[in-house]
Parts: structure tokens; C-alpha cells; sequence
């Protein structure tokens, strides 16, 4: 047996050791209310950038250095051997072409940012929602 300490509501219990669970330890309301509180306001702020079919803060996420290209929506189809870019809005697939040289896809993509993120962006800022 474990004489523990609740992190959540401060309560000292005993527990078998087998019996441990990180999350909710002594099994009190606290954490499951804590747990439903937390969804509920993740799932507002959600919802307050979620808008016109897409989510605000995506649209001003940094470039993944992960990627083949290092830049968001341009990587390099090994098959076919050349870059592609591509990009996705409200849903749907708004660019999909493939170039010879990566600078080209890059160029591409970026304008395509232009021309579908920036009005979007625009009106939610001077709204006041970013």
C-alpha cells in the first residue's frame, strides 16, 4: 500500500501500488470536472477561429522545416521528379501543380497564399478576431 498525495485536490489517501493512476489518483470529482472544463473552453476557442470553413490560426502557421522543401505545401514527388505545390482552402484542394525547379513550386504557392489567405485574413484582423 502507497500512502499518497492527490496532485489535483490535495487529499492523502492509501492505494494499493497496483492501483496507481497518474491522472486521477484518488479518483476525485476534481480531476474529471477539471478534464470537462478544459474541453469545454478548447472546444470555444476552437470554434471562435474556426470560421468561413476554415481555421484562422492555420493560415498563419510558419513553414514546416520537416518538409522535403522546407517550405509549407512544396515538397518533391520522387516519382515523377519534380516539385509540387500544393494547398488546400475552406475545404478544398485550390492548387495542385508540379514544377521542374523547387523555386518555381515556391513561387507558386506563395502567390496562391496571396490570393486566397490575405482577404481572410484581412477581415478577421480588423475585426478583431486575430
Amino acid at each position: 500500500m502507497w500512502y499518497c498525495n492527490c496532485h489535483l485536490c490535495g487529499r492523502f489517501f492509501l492505494m494499493p501500488q497496483t492501483a496507481y493512476k497518474k491522472d486521477n489518483p484518488c479518483n476525485c470529482l476534481w480531476a474529471i470536472r477539471k478534464k470537462e472544463i478544459g474541453a469545454r473552453l478548447y472546444k470555444e476557442q476552437v470554434q471562435k477561429f474556426h470560421v468561413e470553413g476554415t481555421f484562422l490560426p492555420l493560415l498563419l502557421k510558419e513553414d514546416n522545416v520537416n518538409n522535403t522543401s522546407g517550405v509549407r505545401g512544396v515538397s518533391f514527388n520522387e516519382k515523377t521528379g519534380r516539385w509540387v505545390a500544393y494547398m488546400s482552402f475552406k475545404g478544398k484542394n485550390v492548387l495542385r501543380k508540379s514544377f521542374e525547379c523547387k523555386e518555381e513550386a515556391i513561387r507558386e504557392r506563395r502567390k496562391a497564399e496571396l490570393f486566397y489567405f490575405r482577404p481572410v485574413l484581412k477581415k478577421y484582423v480588423s475585426e478583431g478576431v486575430l
